[in-house]
């Protein structure tokens, strides 16, 4: 990963140089410095310090600015030796992903920033519109919600009633049907830009990580705390706060997120003091809570709590009178705008079942521009034939088809052929055939998956997150 780091502090420079050891690094120590490289070189990631000493341009937060007029698609961490709230809220107004306080935290926290760095960008790069989403406060509302089918009219009626009630929403829906652009729309019924959203998606944040990002923390409530930190709820004040995969939440952080529901307060790590906060909460997941709470993985109480206001979205099978019209629109981002179809072609993809809902179509167009230009605009049976046969769940083994094993045999030919059979390898394609199957067989639904694997639905998703299967 290619990442700039903007810092005139040699030894904060060495410091990264080490945290990033395997990443392809540039350094500046200015302004100027900065935008030079900025114009030549794509960067994935960038970490910024806010008190540039050097150059006469501007600090870090103008350098901020300039980076979110020219691309919207750079995710920024500032680094500063201040622990500053009006600084931190006004560099997360103006765009940074995250905000990094030197010396007060351990090298994990930049890993984890760029982390957050790397799960922001794919966020925003799969969003319907492609646009900056400025600072965390969404761009659209429901016209960004696209497709005239009966089931998204209802949808869009639901949310302009309920709109700018209190809250809490629960949104269910399954994987890639949309959930975050709904959470935006209820944002937006406010019609206040300058109200906060904050988007956390609870799956991806690492477990030990959860409950000092959302509740933040006190100078010495850990090892590496020399600074305090803001939590989401906070940072939400005033605002919004989305929840995403809130059923990956482990019991210990339900009960304590259900306190914060209650009390409308939060307290931080290390803290005695209860700070009260008005955010309301907008909570999402493709759990079946249900099932959860009656299999001990959900509160009751929460569930309860949190069910005031219910939007389930449809997936794309039941709502096939967009798919054409969704992908067109998805071509038309990128200049495709007057395709047509092959009869055979509209068949195949109105009868496909779509397992991956929107993101999964949006994943088609990106196939389908390799394939179309000015001079080919008809969408052809053979194009969409051959995507189908590579988008099927599959492994070089399913479950189904894996056989018995011979150790002792294969390892006899490996030492007279002098190889290696690179089991954990092996073993990893192996899980993967398996977790795939299991996906396939309960239609994506991980509780059901994870029960029939025979592991905790936590487990499964640190799986998927590791393989890139959000």
């Amino acid at each position: 990963m290619k990442i700039l780091i903007v810092d005139d502090d040699e030894l904060m420079r060495l410091t990264l140089k080490t945290v990033f050891k395997d990443e392809q690094i540039s350094f500046a120590t200015s302004f100027e410095e900065a935008s030079n490289l900025l114009n030549k070189e794509v960067f994935a990631a960038a970490f910024l310090d806010i008190q540039l000493k050097t150059g006469t341009t501007g600090d870090g937060i103008d350098l901020l600015r300039r980076i979110r007029e020219r691309d919207p698609y750079l995710p920024c961490v500032m680094i500063s030796g201040l622990d500053d709230k009006p600084t931190i809220m006004k560099c997360l107004e103006i765009g940074a992903v995250d905000y990094v306080v030197k010396g007060a935290v351990s090298p994990e926290a930049y890993k984890y920033a760029l982390y957050k760095s790397a799960a922001w960008r794919k966020n925003l790069s799969e969003s319907n519109t492609g646009r900056l989403i400025k600072g965390l406060t969404p761009l659209g509302g429901i016209n960004e919600i696209r497709g005239q089918s009966r089931a998204v009219t209802e949808l869009k009626e639901v949310i302009r009633k309920i709109g700018k009630l209190p809250g809490p929403f629960l949104v269910l829906g399954a994987t890639g049907t949309g959930k975050e652009l709904v959470a935006r729309a209820l944002w937006s019924c406010y019609g206040d830009a300058n109200r906060p959203f904050i988007a956390v998606n609870c799956a991806s944040l690492p477990e030990n990580l959860v409950e000092s990002e959302l509740f933040g923390y006190e100078k010495g409530a850990f090892t590496g705390a020399l600074n305090t930190k803001t939590g989401l709820f906070e940072a939400a004040n005033g605002g919004d706060i989305f929840l995403d995969e809130i059923g990956d939440l482990s019991i210990d952080l339900q009960a304590k997120f259900l306190r914060v529901l209650q009390e409308k307060k939060v307290r931080r790590l290390g803290s005695d003091k209860e700070r009260p906060i008005d955010v309301r909460i907008i909570a999402a997941t493709n759990v079946n809570l249900i099932d959860a709470v009656n299999e001990n993985e959900f509160r009751e109480d929460l569930f309860y709590r949190l069910n005031v206001h219910q939007l389930r979205l449809p997936t794309l099978s039941e709502r096939t009178d967009d798919i054409l019209d969704l992908l067109k629109f998805f071509l038309s981002v990128n200049d495709l705008s007057d395709v047509s179809f092959e009869t055979g072609a509209k068949e195949l993809l109105l009868n496909f079942n779509w397992p991956g809902n929107i993101r999964q179509l949006r994943s088609f167009a990106e196939y389908l521009r390799s394939h179309l230009n000015s001079q080919e605009t008809v969408i052809k049976s053979e194009m969409v034939q051959n995507w189908l046969s590579y988008n099927q769940v599959r492994g070089k083994k399913t479950a189904s088809t894996i056989g018995g094993f011979q150790p002792i045999a294969d390892v006899q030919s490996a030492l007279v052929g002098k190889k290696s059979l690179d089991v954990v390898s092996q073993i990893d394609g192996l899980l993967r055939s398996y977790v795939e199957a299991a996906l396939q067989a309960t239609q994506n639904n991980r509780s059901q998956a994870a029960k029939i694997l025979g592991v905790s639905r936590q487990r499964l998703s640190n799986w998927l997150n590791e393989w890139g299967i959000i």
